[in-house]
């Protein structure tokens, strides 16, 4: 995904972590699936992408926001955009 769209990467994540420590009736399962699916997107980042500690520190943040329940929509900006000129 590009750099410029990875903003709605964030918000599924988050929101998607969330909603399944929320609702999920086997946590354990869904515990253990979150750390599966996120050492995959970690290896895809390492392997493929451009930008690499900014993308490993978005996703990270996404996920541990979506287990404490913090949503600032305003974060994956700050994030993305942290030392640029880029609005």
């Amino acid at each position: 995904m590009s750099y410029d769209k990875l903003w709605l990467k964030y918000y599924g994540t988050r929101n998607l972590v969330f909603l399944g420590k929320r609702y999920s009736t086997k946590k354990f399962h869904f515990y253990t699936n979150a750390i599966k699916i996120y050492l995959k997107l970690l290896a895809g980042i390492v392997l493929f992408d451009d930008n690499k500690m900014k993308r490993i520190n978005f996703f990270t943040k996404a996920l541990i926001d979506g287990f404490t329940q913090k949503f600032d929509n305003n974060k994956p900006r700050k994030i993305l955009y942290k030392g640029s000129s880029v609005p």
